[in-house]
């Protein structure tokens, strides 16, 4: 039987078992070709278009997280920050969360290589746009100070060839300021478990084990409430 199981421990904090089949399909990729067998109505996009799509994911500490990526199978977004299709899907995406859910921020895990854990499990590039009451800056300087986050512009990141993290409370476009962080170890799961202990939740920020369906099948209504309330009015 080609399944291997791995036991991974990152930081002492999380310690999970990893199940990998040989010859697996990537899960996002499953979503776009229709080979996954999940009925689940988060696991396709509420939006998309030829390039890219976004989904409410499993995991939705807040109503409205939503994930987008690319069509295109690769393991980290950086060489999409200098894609103008890619800032005006996510320029669209963020209005529309904006609009039902309030001030996002956006974010990304940058893995270097399949298989890594700064992937959290997903092997397909992903940023993350989340509805956030707090500022995530310094959330993120009070959970760990020990990190060394450096300032620039979103564009610049297509230029990282390390594993990274990124964030920015600014709209999403190419000259948004974003801090990141070159990692030299990879890391799992980093802002989750920032924004769960943010909500006053921290035991509660793995994806796996904490799914918050009922947020996700909220926020999937809210979505097309909006979109079938702003249809009514055209």
């Amino acid at each position: 039987m080609n399944v291997a199981v791995s036991l991974l421990v990152t930081c002492s904090e999380e310690i999970y078992y990893s199940v990998k089949i040989m010859n697996k399909q990537c899960k996002f990729c499953g979503y776009m070709n229709s080979s996954s067998v999940s009925t689940r109505a988060i696991d396709r996009p509420w939006f998309e278009d030829d390039k890219f799509a976004a989904f409410i994911t499993q995991g939705a500490l807040t109503k409205g997280w939503t994930v987008i990526f690319p069509k295109e199978h690769v393991p980290n977004m950086s060489s999409y920050y200098l894609d103008s299709d890619f800032w005006a899907f996510v320029k669209t995406v963020h209005l529309k969360l904006v609009k039902v859910f309030g001030e996002c921020v956006y974010f990304e895990h940058g893995a270097s290589s399949e298989g890594s854990i700064t992937g959290c499990g997903v092997d397909h590039a992903h940023i993350h746009i989340v509805p956030l009451k707090f500022d995530l800056k310094r959330a993120v300087e009070s959970f760990d100070p020990e990190i060394n986050w450096e300032k620039c512009k979103s564009s610049s990141l297509h230029k990282l060839t390390c594993e990274y993290l990124s964030f920015s409370n600014d709209v999403p476009n190419q000259d948004s300021l974003v801090y990141v962080s070159k990692l030299e170890q990879p890391t799992s799961q980093f802002f989750r478990k920032v924004i769960a202990a943010g909500l006053g939740i921290p035991h509660l920020y793995n994806y796996r084990i904490d799914q918050f369906l009922d947020n996700a099948s909220e926020s999937l209504a809210l979505l097309a409430d909006k979109e079938n309330t702003c249809a009514n009015y055209i």
